[in-house]
């Protein structure tokens, strides 16, 4: 066996336990699986309902990134944007942030469905695209 079948394998037995330990003990230890994941693997880009956000940015706070790699970020607006925004409805984000809800929305529309993000903060929009063209 080689060293890199090696570390794969012990990677996967790695993802196993921690899967089984997640489902045991819940959103919590999703929260530091995730966290440990990332710091292992140097990986700052976390999914999110579908989405996928990169949290290597620092306009990230510690407790909105916990959030998100808990699944818990924007979760009553994530709801409401898969249970009642039709595909053919023209969209328009206001206050989009870094991107989240315009990635979902996206997502969930038809590719003639226009959709336009506003933000107000300058410092987002690097980050908006950054989301955007991960997804």
């Amino acid at each position: 066996m080689s060293l890199r079948s090696e570390k794969q394998t012990r990677m996967g037995g790695l993802k196993t336990m921690l899967k089984r330990i997640l489902r045991y003990y819940g959103q919590p230890v999703r929260r530091k699986y995730y966290q440990l994941k990332n710091d292992l693997l140097g990986n700052k880009t976390v999914p999110l309902a579908g989405v996928r956000l990169d949290l290597s940015s620092d306009v990230y706070s510690e407790e909105v990134a916990a959030e998100i790699q808990s699944g818990y970020y924007e979760a009553v607006e994530s709801d409401f944007i898969q249970s009642y925004l039709d595909v053919d409805t023209p969209t328009i984000d206001l206050g989009s942030g870094t991107g989240y809800t315009t990635c979902l929305i996206d997502k969930k529309l038809t590719d003639t469905t226009p959709i336009v993000a506003l933000e107000a903060n300058p410092n987002l929009i690097p980050e908006m695209k950054k989301n955007k063209s991960l997804n």
